[in-house]
């Protein structure tokens, strides 16, 4: 959008130095500028990597034209991939679901700590109640203890060791 400032017409892409009210003077990259809102944003560098300055045109007294592009940039929205943004914004709710069933309920701080702890090898666990239980079929009652692991033979020996070596650290 444009604006006049002071009488002279600006468009995003210019470069210009306006002098405020306040005495103050500011030189940037014009970004976008509005008659009816009376307001422009203007980046003091080209790359809109550094500050940024909402400038109130009511406040200006004067303003010099130091850089005029060849061709108005275009400074329309580019269009929103609505089902990839509905997909991102379903993954991060089944994200952050995850991260909320891990917390285990009235458990103690040891529990959740041998909890996090199988997780980082086992993907497949859950609480259950106050009981953890890994790959549906391994479960480690309180006080989660080796001796309190029970399932299938081969899956509770190994998370016998885990517990154990928990327990040992």
């Amino acid at each position: 959008m444009a604006a006049f400032i002071c009488g002279k017409k600006v468009i995003p892409g210019m470069e210009i130095r306006c002098t405020t009210i306040h005495g103050s003077t500011l030189q940037g990259h014009v970004v976008t500028a509005n008659d009816h809102l009376k307001a422009a944003v203007i980046y003091d560098s080209a790359d809109r990597t550094g500050n940024a300055y909402v400038v109130n045109l009511a406040h200006v007294t004067g303003v010099q034209i130091l850089f005029e592009p060849e061709k108005p940039i275009d400074t329309q929205l580019r269009p929103v991939d609505l089902q990839r943004l509905s997909d991102r914004i379903k993954m991060a709710v089944e994200a952050r679901q995850k991260k909320i069933d891990r917390i285990g309920v009235n458990v103690t701080v040891q529990a959740q700590d041998l909890y996090d702890c199988i997780a980082k090898t086992y993907n497949e666990i859950r609480w259950d109640g106050d009981v953890i239980v890994v790959l549906n079929d391994v479960r480690i009652t309180p006080p989660y203890r080796p001796e309190n692991c029970t399932g299938s033979q081969t899956c509770t020996e190994r998370l016998q060791k885990i517990v154990a070596k928990y327990h040992k650290e």
